[in-house]
């Protein structure tokens, strides 16, 4: 479709396959889409296994993307915005899909991705980006965003690096506001998050937990620019080469402008002084308080 509006309620997009990107739905140009309460399953193209969408965007809402299947990049969604354009998912769930690089979604250009108290969980790449890919924004005036609030990353697996979530654009902001990421693989670096040098992450009463990776096992963002990584816990991730602390949060070399401030980030030994550098970060464990 070119220049249309798409409305789909409480449809079914079930195996369809197709030559070209975006088995169930593609768009171009200035299209722009309002998905709601459908169901996209075992849909297979060579990018974006059920949908892609390029241009303006749109909305989905209360839909189930399972067990897509791109042959190239995003397993369910292939995005290429620029300027701001944005999808958003809401009250959506991204399960088991798969892909080369983003297992669920992947975004080139200056798009904006946000998912809203949505489930990302199960989805595999055999590159990078177990859930989510951002590529290098190389012919677009801006570069990717992409947002998780009130939702949860689990248990996506990547064959390369990121294995919830992988940018390859110094450009591309990330943004984990009251979510949880947790169990997620990588074999090569950030079980949960890698981020080039350059990008800029926000993660904010968040929970990063349980990730693991052969390098850096939660989220590896060394030289990111005005990071704000605030009242997080990062706990319990898993590397094979750094000490405790890096293979929580590995983030050397921070600009200036950054702040890293009241998280909770294990370390080797809790209580022996040695916390986080920034402002009343703790090494001690996270506690439930009773009321």
């Amino acid at each position: 479709f070119d220049r249309a509006h798409i409305e789909t309620i409480g449809s079914v997009f079930e195996n369809n396959r197709a030559d070209f990107n975006g088995a169930a739905i593609s768009t171009f140009s200035e299209c722009t889409v309002a998905l709601q309460d459908s169901l996209f399953r075992d849909n297979t193209s060579p990018h974006g296994g059920a949908i892609s969408i390029s241009g303006r965007g749109g909305e989905i809402i209360g839909c189930v993307f399972e067990g897509n299947l791109a042959e190239g990049d995003g397993g369910a969604l292939f995005y290429v915005g620029d300027n701001g354009d944005s999808i958003i998912f809401r009250d959506s769930r991204l399960v088991r899909n798969s892909a080369v690089n983003g297992g669920a979604a992947a975004v080139t250009g200056g798009a904006h991705l946000i998912f809203l108290n949505s489930a990302i969980s199960g989805n595999t790449a055999t590159g990078g980006g177990g859930a989510v890919f951002l590529q290098d924004h190389q012919f677009t005036t801006s570069a990717p965003t992409v947002v998780f609030h009130a939702s949860s990353v689990l248990g996506n697996e990547a064959g390369g690096n990121g294995g919830a979530l992988l940018s390859e654009d110094p450009g591309s902001s990330v943004k984990l506001v009251s979510s949880v990421l947790a169990f997620n693989v990588s074999y090569g670096e950030g079980g949960a998050v890698l981020l080039p040098e350059g990008a800029t992450p926000t993660i904010d009463a968040s929970t990063v937990y349980g990730n693991r990776a052969r390098h850096a096992g939660g989220v590896s963002a060394p030289g990111a620019s005005f990071a704000q990584f605030t009242s997080s816990i990062y706990w319990n991730n898993i590397d094979e080469g750094t000490d405790v602390r890096d293979a929580n949060l590995f983030a050397d070399g921070l600009s200036g402008f950054s702040i890293v401030s009241h998280n909770s980030v294990q370390d080797d030994l809790a209580g022996d002084g040695s916390v986080y550098p920034g402002t009343a970060n703790t090494d001690q464990p996270p506690a439930i308080i009773p009321p």
